[in-house]
């Protein structure tokens, strides 16, 4: 501390500074006219009046410290003028570049393609290191392979031609997951109603399950528990369901089949994902523009017939409290947060464990779409990277994938 009252620490005899208590009384000068002859030992002389020292800022009548990057704000005034710190649209100090989001697969400028730079219609992001992450190019039908700070990427399920083949994919394959030991990648292909699965450098996928004929049908959201039990989202059913290794049946762990908005039923979930301890499951309840929570014992039974709302719920629309056709959620594993593609919003989402509202990560927080660094136009997958300081976004109507970083 620079101002204030040096008085003895209590915490140690040995402390030569002590603790600074600052009170009112110290700063009743403030905003009065004022000289350089003037003696106040806790403000400066500014331009004819006493003001609060560097890095300060006046506030309930005292001067006090400005607030360090990712400190909780709620006006530029409290963060770090002098780094030229801004209080961000999520209610934290930082710099505004921390708004822009840096392209790290396809043309920045959203152009479509379908060489080994371009994707069309990215639905969903795996992040496998800090190194290396999947793409879902859907409309190209194939997943690609990227290494971060390389453009170009590598084809590692589908074949680049729409069809039900062993090596081929249907037009907009959705989730993926990807086994971060064996690196074998699980693709929820919807237009073939099945889950593929493709180890590595395989020139082929084999088919885990799926089919009509099992009441597989339009699949969207794609995870893998620990125990390696897969759930897949059937968006026009209403329900997620199960697959394991040791059984040829699916079992429904959300919603029943019927499209509603109780807390018992779902409609058109989309993607999905699993806690750390994989006995909660996130669902993108779109229809019903909110995020569901699903607790999923430690066997992958089913504990409870019923989601808990942890986002949204209050109707379709643009205010912090709302959501307006969510795509995706990612759940951190650090503190159990949030994060939602508000894709009709144009908006990433982040809600805090019990929280009412969310605040805007990446995106406009009005809604505006657009393809500069700063905006997005129909996000829809999410993913976090490892150490939890960056999110990818599958910036699907620009046809590019976008890294924000977190503070």
């Amino acid at each position: 501390m620079t101002t204030g009252q040096i008085n003895s620490s209590p915490l140690s005899r040995d402390s030569l500074v002590g603790i600074a208590q600052l009170s009112s009384d110290m700063y009743t000068d403030y905003g009065h006219p004022c000289s350089q002859d003037n003696n106040n030992i806790f403000l400066i002389c500014t331009n004819g009046t006493f003001q609060c020292p560097s890095r300060t800022f006046f506030q309930d009548s005292i001067c006090r410290r400005q607030k360090s990057q990712g400190e909780s704000c709620t006006s530029t005034i409290e963060c770090r003028t002098d780094l030229n710190y801004s209080c961000l649209q999520f209610f934290k100090c930082g710099p505004l570049s921390v708004l822009e989001g840096e392209t790290v697969a396809a043309y920045e400028n959203g152009t479509a393609g379908n060489d080994s730079i371009g994707l069309d219609t990215p639905l969903s992001v795996y992040i496998l290191s800090d190194n290396y992450f999947y793409v879902t190019d859907s409309n190209n039908a194939r997943v690609q392979h990227y290494s971060l700070g390389s453009k170009i990427g590598r084809r590692v399920g589908g074949d680049g031609t729409v069809g039900s083949g062993a090596s081929q994919l249907g037009k907009l394959a959705a989730g993926i997951y990807v086994n971060r030991k064996t690196q074998d990648l699980y693709i929820a292909d919807n237009a073939n109603q099945r889950v593929q699965l493709w180890p590595i450098n395989a020139t082929i996928g084999y088919t885990v399950f799926g089919s009509v004929s099992t009441g597989l049908n339009n699949i969207i959201g794609i995870r893998v528990d620990s125990l390696d039990n897969i759930y897949v989202s059937e968006y026009l059913k209403g329900r997620i369901v199960r697959w394991s290794s040791n059984t040829t049946n699916l079992t429904v762990v959300a919603g029943n089949g019927t499209l509603g908005s109780t807390a018992e039923l779902l409609n058109s979930p989309r993607h999905i994902d699993l806690d750390t301890s994989s006995q909660y499951l996130y669902i993108a309840d779109c229809n019903n523009h909110r995020i569901q929570m699903w607790h999923i014992s430690n066997n992958g039974s089913l504990t409870a017939g019923r989601g808990i709302t942890v986002a949204g719920g209050n109707g379709a629309g643009p205010e912090s409290s709302q959501l307006n056709y969510p795509r995706a959620v990612v759940v951190s594993y650090k503190n159990g947060a949030i994060y939602v593609s508000d894709s009709h919003n144009n908006r990433v989402q982040h809600w805090e464990m019990n929280a009412s509202y969310g605040v805007t990560i990446a995106g406009s927080p009005s809604g505006q779409s657009g393809s500069s660094a700063s905006l997005l136009f129909y996000p829809t997958g999410l993913a976090l990277d490892p150490n939890e300081t960056y999110l990818f976004v599958c910036d699907t109507g620009n046809n590019r994938v976008q890294r924000f970083r977190l503070i």
